[in-house]
């Protein structure tokens, strides 16, 4: 992996991290944000749009995907009434 790269997915995950602190109250919830991140990067495509576009989408679905793995979805506010756990519905 390029070292650029890897510089440019941890800015993503600062910048997203600063803009939605309460990133997910549930692991259902942060899978939607990944997919529609990725219809974001499918949409630029389409749309023929230049590649510095494409490419903000892709560190955005990046970005999303590291704040998965990292939990983040943990840390934001219960949906109410539910969990964080993983699950939006009680276990």
């Amino acid at each position: 992996m390029q070292h650029n790269t890897m510089n440019k997915a941890i800015k993503a995950v600062q910048h997203a991290r600063q803009k939605h602190p309460d990133f997910a109250p549930g692991l259902e919830h942060a899978l939607c944000i990944a997919q529609e991140e990725m219809g974001e990067i499918a949409k630029a495509i389409n749309d023929n749009k230049g590649w510095d576009e494409i490419e903000a989408e892709i560190y955005d679905t990046i970005a999303v995907l590291f704040r998965i793995a990292e939990k983040d979805y943990l840390k934001a506010a219960p949906i109410k009434g539910g969990n964080n756990n993983g699950s939006t519905f009680e276990k």
